[in-house]
């Protein structure tokens, strides 16, 4: 992208957490290594069930004495509880900072911190509300194109809360899960499925032309149930497709789909095709 243009994230919240004992509240619980986060180098990480499965994924900043928590706007009511149940008496005080600060995406720029996900997406940053970073105005709707185009799911846009493994949705290839940790909540139902190889289908996105195929729709490889549609951005679909379908014709009702596989997942499929299936 040969020039600059910022983005303010409306659907974003920010939750800062002040203590002596923030870094350890959530190393019990988030995906990734609190430990790896510093200033300037942001955290991707994820909640999840004790089964496993999604609820929140969120980026953490470090910000002199405080971690400030990068979150879904329409959610951080709910997030904010779940911190509130698993903080118990620890020393750490959590407040939502949303009439406070705002969260920016930089698209083509250098001001901000690298997006932890992938270098493509480009630099974030949370800055006072008023505050603006330097660059052309865009929209929340070109920002979610953006991720679309890369293949990078959006929240709980994209990722089903509550039904679907991380592993599923590609939160290891997105820089979001640590196996060295230690535990946390969901952690030995992730390291489970990560090594005995349990992982049997996968997010991706799919580009189709004409009418959008529904949410929830299933995707077709001739007679065979492939996947189901998940979200819709534009002209992209995301779809949970089976792994043996990935050399498939797949449609969804008279839609045709054109599977993409995302930079960040090739690794994974190239391991994937050299087992056999």
């Amino acid at each position: 992208m040969s020039q600059t243009t910022a983005i303010k994230l409306t659907d974003r919240a920010v939750i800062r957490l002040e203590g002596p004992e923030k870094e350890a509240l959530l190393q019990g619980v988030i995906t990734n290594n609190i430990h790896k986060l510093d200033e300037g180098a942001p955290l991707y990480a994820a909640l999840l069930t004790p089964q496993g499965k999604y609820l929140f994924d969120f980026i953490l900043f470090k910000k002199a004495n405080a971690i400030l928590m990068d979150c879904e706007a329409n959610r951080v009511g709910d997030l904010l509880r779940r911190l509130m149940m698993y903080k118990l008496r620890a020393d750490v005080t959590i407040t939502d900072m949303s009439s406070d600060y705002a969260v920016w995406a930089v698209l083509g720029g250098q001001e901000g911190d690298d997006d932890p996900r992938h270098a493509e997406i480009g630099k974030r940053l949370i800055v006072p509300v008023g505050e603006e970073p330097t660059g052309q105005s865009g929209t929340l709707a070109d920002y979610e194109s953006h991720l679309a185009r890369l293949g990078i799911p959006n929240a709980s846009h994209d990722l089903e809360v509550d039904k679907r493994p991380i592993l599923e949705a590609n939160l290891e290839e997105l820089n979001g899960v640590d196996f060295t940790k230690g535990c946390y909540v969901g952690q030995e139902v992730t390291a489970r499925m990560k090594h005995r190889g349990a992982v049997r289908k996968r997010l991706f996105p799919m580009r189709f032309s004409g009418n959008a195929p529904a949410v929830g729709g299933n995707i077709m490889a001739g007679d065979k149930k492939a996947g189901v549609i998940v979200s819709i951005h534009g002209q992209t679909a995301f779809g949970m497709i089976k792994l043996d379908y990935l050399a498939a014709d797949l449609a969804c009702g008279d839609t045709a789909l054109e599977l993409v596989i995302p930079d960040y997942l090739s690794d994974a499929i190239t391991a994937l095709d050299g087992k056999g299936a």
